[in-house]
Order: structure tokens, then C-alpha cells, then sequence
């Protein structure tokens, strides 16, 4: 099916994967777009896509899971930031574990990488999959 794997989304590359995503449900449409080769791409883009909501599921859990899952997260990035500082090398983002304030970080990861992506999957999908519950139990 793909001659080379579908690749995990890096941080760093979210938006260029989003985009891609993006493209292909805009152009879902396109009847003249269903060359091997687009066919190709499209699925590996979804599988790409797919494989990334599954990373950040623990966004679409109940508060108490999803509040759990972040402080694992972070844990992880601060345990990285920890390494860096003690090998001199620079901070990367939300590895500082006094510098980082969790809860704005959490509230700028549903914004900016975690609602885009699901909107964009619901629009692939059709339908209003996708709920918003912010402060819900």
C-alpha cells in the first residue's frame, strides 16, 4: 500500500503535516485528482494524520485523564529540559521546569495544535464529530 511508511508528526513539523492534511480534504472533492500517485499521497497523508490523532487522543478524554496524561507529558518534557540544561544546551519549548506554567501550556496546545487538527479530521469525515467541552467533568 505505501512504498514507504506513513511518518509520525514531530512538533516541529505540525503545521507543514497539517497542511498537508489540509490539502487533501480540500481537495477530497477533486474528481481529476485520483492518479495512483494522488491516491498514494492521500493515504499516506490520512494514515499520517489518523496516526497523529491517536498520539494526542488523551486531548478528547475526560478531564481527569486528560489532566493526568498532561502532567505525564510535561514530566517528560521537563525530565528533557533537564538533560539539556545539564549537557549547556538551549531550553527547547516547554522543557523549563520553572518556566513553564502548565496550564497556559495546555490551554495553547488544545488551541493551536490539538482543535485545528480535529477540526480538519471532522471536515475528512464529515459530519460534527467534533465537541467542544472545555471545562465539562
Amino acid at each position: 500500500m505505501f512504498p514507504t511508511r506513513p511518518r509520525a508528526w514531530t512538533q516541529a513539523e505540525h503545521f507543514k503535516h497539517l497542511g498537508d492534511f489540509r490539502a487533501v480534504v480540500d481537495d477530497k472533492a477533486d474528481k481529476d485528482a485520483s492518479t495512483d500517485g494522488f491516491q498514494c499521497h492521500r493515504n499516506k497523508v490520512v494514515v499520517s494524520a489518523v496516526l497523529h490523532l491517536a498520539d494526542l487522543g488523551a486531548s478528547t478524554k475526560s478531564w481527569p485523564l486528560c489532566e493526568q496524561w498532561a502532567h505525564r507529558v510535561m514530566n517528560e518534557f521537563f525530565a528533557q529540559g533537564d538533560a539539556e540544561r545539564s549537557l549547556g544546551l538551549p531550553l527547547g519549548p516547554l522543557n523549563d521546569r520553572d518556566g513553564t506554567f502548565i496550564p497556559k501550556s495546555q490551554c495553547g496546545f488544545l488551541d493551536f495544535i490539538c482543535i485545528p487538527l480535529w477540526e480538519t479530521w471532522e471536515d475528512f469525515v464529515g459530519g460534527d464529530t467534533v465537541q467542544y467541552k472545555v471545562g465539562a467533568p
